[in-house]
């Protein structure tokens, strides 16, 4: 029994997972806690707490879930020969809180309050989408427990943005890629993420790998212009295949979408000369200047204009660069109004539960996506550089390479091999043709898996025999998403 205000939290479910104790409890409302403890020794230090509300929609629960602006959402679905059911879990950010009982209270109703305010919203939300939803403490008995009897599916409420102290370690596993043609279960270290290229026949391949590397505790960065990333918040609507590759149910990964201009920016200051000349389409005259201004570090929009105006070159140039600035000012202005945060990019998880951060590219074009691309990898390596360097891969960055590679893609290229080499952040390469990628990074992948045809691969791991797999059927759902 926890003694806390809402109760009584009388325990569900407890356990240690890679070296973390954990408990789970649920009040007569049916509202779960997780508490995740922090020990020094044998003595709690502090613990992390999260509360969960659940409820039962009758109706589009993906669209519901996608328009709801606020709050952490996860959406399961349970699937038996009889039955499917699904829930949405409203879930709050974590909170560390040192192991006092006065300052325990406070922060617990600080967050259960937050919880309470984002479901009167998300009701509020269904009503007008005419989507009847009801609290999981108003469900029948078996209900509750097809949810609450599930372990499995309990630590995919874990969803997260950074808070101070809630990092805790992790330690990573196993890739479960499908099976191979002598039925054995394929699987590759989860470590090999630290430089994987992925190319041919591999959409389901690709969102394989993005799966295993969530349920293996990696943050992944994703790009995404289409929606076919986006989607897999949902659960996948079809369970074709899953009893032959050992799967139970469909699972939405665990994602925040960032929004550019809102949630992530283009950095001027990470743009080197041949950078900026690719970016503005830039004659060599032009160019030159470019690299005076440079010189002034300019970091902002306005900066690069003021450095214009200092360095004063012939008339027409400063008037052709005047413009260019002043139009992108004009109607890009938000993309570059504040600094990437590079935290909560690639915040790590409390357990072997990671997250995708879908940075939607959709309303933009391929000049400035790149940048958004380049500007945020480089916020991933400014913050990384402030941390002590590990080799441990935590978190990873699927890039999408083209065939035809100018400045900016060949700069996040560069970033990324630093990344993977020295501070922990995996490199995912994902393109249509080894033969577009130099020979150095082929000899340099530990990890090579190309698609065959949709549905078969050849895994080619560092230094190891290839080997042919049919891959596994996705967990999350595979069509494109709304992006409302």
């Amino acid at each position: 029994m926890l003694d806390l205000p809402y109760g009584p939290w009388k325990p569900i479910l407890s356990g240690n997972w890679s070296g973390i104790d954990v408990t789970y409890y649920e009040n007569p409302d049916k509202e779960l806690l997780i508490c995740i403890f922090d020990k020094k020794a044998e003595k709690i230090a502090g613990l992390v707490m999260l509360v969960a509300k659940f409820f039962i929609p009758h109706g589009n629960a993906s669209g519901l879930v996608e328009k709801f602006p606020s709050g952490n959402l996860v959406h399961l679905t349970k699937k038996t020969p009889n039955l499917l059911l699904d829930y949405i879990g409203l879930v709050s950010d974590p909170v560390y809180v040192q192991f006092e009982p006065r300052e325990i209270i406070i922060k617990f109703n600080k967050m259960y309050n937050s919880v309470q305010e984002n479901a009167r919203e998300l009701r509020k939300l269904a009503r007008e989408h005419q989507i009847p939803i009801i609290e999981l403490k108003n469900a029948n008995e078996e209900v509750i427990h097809r949810l609450f009897g599930e372990p499995l599916a309990l630590p995919t409420l874990i969803v997260r943005k950074p808070g101070q102290g809630t990092m805790l370690e992790i330690k990573l596993g196993k890739m479960k890629l499908g099976l191979k043609v002598t039925g054995e279960i394929a699987e590759e270290p989860v470590q090999e993420l630290a430089f994987t290229i992925i190319s041919g026949e591999s959409k389901r391949l690709t969102h394989v790998v993005v799966e295993e590397a969530v349920l293996n505790g990696v943050t992944m960065i994703v790009f995404d212009k289409t929606g076919e990333y986006l989607a897999m918040r949902n659960p996948s609507q079809s369970t074709e295949g899953y009893e032959k590759f050992e799967i139970s149910q469909p699972m939405g990964m665990p994602m925040r979408r960032m929004e550019p201009g809102v949630d992530v920016f283009i950095e001027p200051g990470f743009f080197e000369k041949k950078c900026w000349t690719e970016f503005l389409g830039l004659d060599n005259e032009t160019a030159t200047v470019i690299g005076e201004i440079l010189k002034e570090k300019p970091e902002t929009l306005d900066e690069v204009l003021e450095a214009i105006e200092k360095i004063k070159p012939k008339k027409f140039i400063h008037e052709r660069l005047t413009m260019m600035v002043s139009l992108i000012k004009e109607f890009y202005g938000d993309l570059f109004r504040e600094k990437n945060d590079g935290r909560e990019l690639i915040a790590p998880w409390l357990k072997k539960i990671g997250r995708i951060t879908c940075i939607d590219l959709s309303d933009l074009d391929e000049r400035m996506g790149g940048a958004i691309m380049f500007s945020v990898i480089k916020a991933v390596e400014r913050f990384l550089k402030s941390e002590r360097p590990s080799r441990e891969v935590r978190s990873a960055t699927l890039v999408e390479v083209p065939k035809d590679k100018g400045p900016v893609f060949e700069e996040i290229s560069k970033t990324m091999k630093v990344l993977s080499a020295n501070y922990g952040h995996g490199f995912v390469c994902k393109i249509e043709k080894e033969e577009w990628v130099e020979d150095d990074m082929i000899q340099a992948a530990m990890l090579r898996c190309v698609g065959v045809k949709e549905g078969e691969a050849i895994i080619i791991p560092h230094g190891k025999k290839p080997y042919r797999i049919h891959v596994r059927p996705t967990l999350s759902s595979f069509e494109k998403a709304s992006r409302q």
